[in-house]
């Protein structure tokens, strides 16, 4: 490639007059093509480093911070990541109000790391504080036809929730929940599910529920 040599538009006392070549030693006259960042402050996930008073082109940028800020704080990521998997091998049980997955069902289940999930009262207790993805298919059963809400619960917390209406003659229906974030130690994971007061409703066999640690 042939040798690009940079140019600037001189001027003759203040008005433009010709095209000329930058030399070594040449600076660029104070306010031409000129802006500022200046004790500007960046919350970022990564943070930068930028030495202080570079000038480019007659840009100036100073005093750049950066923060990372989060709300919490992670515990160490255990590698491979934790996860744990249930699954419903009985029926759970019919009723009118609203029930957790898991209820008077036979349950099974598979975690990757021992003690790092604890399966509760129908829900999942986790021990470390961290970003969790949380997978639900529930295969649901309905007396009647109705509208079913199906609740993903963080804590006390209601992170996903769906409310489709089940046909009885078309059911059973798979439904899926699902929910990526943070989740603190000793919070409790679980699903509830409650029709419309007047007809029962189940968790079928071979329902699930997959929660895995991912940062």
């Amino acid at each position: 490639m042939a040798e690009q040599i940079p140019l600037y538009l001189a001027k003759n006392n203040g008005d433009p007059s010709a095209i000329a070549e930058f030399s070594s030693g040449d600076t660029i006259p104070s306010g031409f093509m000129s802006s500022s960042l200046s004790a500007t402050n960046l919350t970022i996930e990564n943070s930068i480093n930028v030495s202080a008073n570079q000038n480019l082109m007659g840009v100036s940028i100073s005093s750049i911070e950066s923060s990372a800020s989060v709300g919490f704080t992670n515990a160490p990521l255990p590698t491979p990541p934790p996860f744990i998997w249930v699954r419903a091998n009985t029926a759970g049980v019919s009723t009118t109000s609203e029930k957790k997955f898991g209820n008077s069902s036979t349950n099974i289940g598979v975690s990757s790391v021992p003690n790092y999930f604890a399966w509760g009262t129908n829900e999942v207790l986790v021990s470390s504080t961290g970003i969790y993805k949380i997978q639900f298919n529930g295969i649901v059963v309905v007396a009647g036809t109705q509208i079913v809400t199906l609740n993903l619960y963080v804590g006390t917390d209601i992170v996903h929730s769906v409310s489709p209406v089940i046909h009885g003659v078309t059911d059973p229906h798979l439904i899926g929940l699902n929910y990526v974030g943070p989740v603190t130690a000793g919070e409790a994971i679980y699903v509830g599910r409650v029709g419309d007061g007047a007809q029962a409703l189940n968790f079928d066999t071979n329902s699930t529920l997959l929660i895995e640690r991912v940062g």
